[in-house]
């Protein structure tokens, strides 16, 4: 049962990794976001991955990952791309992407 508090919003742990794997494929038409975030964080290169927790369910998750903007090479990034954010469809509505969006930018 969704209630309407505040989601818990913490860094993700290892033992969510499937259950955000199956947010992502719900919440988007590929599987792409799903295979984006395996990979980064395979690759250790996801350094803020959050997710929003209610009551203990999973309901939401962002990751940002470096990029860079040339002319800077490829290794040294510059800059952190959100991408993706996903929000439980049942859970849409309530200010959970807004309030992630919110941890990481006054946590920055």
């Amino acid at each position: 049962m969704m209630t309407r508090s505040s989601p818990d919003i913490r860094p993700e742990t290892a033992d969510l990794a499937d259950s955000i794997r199956r947010l992502l494929l719900a919440a988007f038409p590929t599987a792409d976001e799903a295979s984006v975030v395996d990979e980064l964080r395979t690759a250790g290169a996801m350094p803020v991955s959050l997710v929003a927790l209610d009551s203990g369910r999973l309901v939401g998750h962002i990751a940002f990952s470096p990029i860079s903007i040339p002319p800077q090479p490829p290794t040294k990034p510059v800059v952190l791309a959100l991408a993706p954010l996903a929000v439980a469809t049942e859970a849409q509505g309530r200010g959970i992407g807004s309030a992630s969006v919110r941890v990481v930018t006054f946590s920055s």
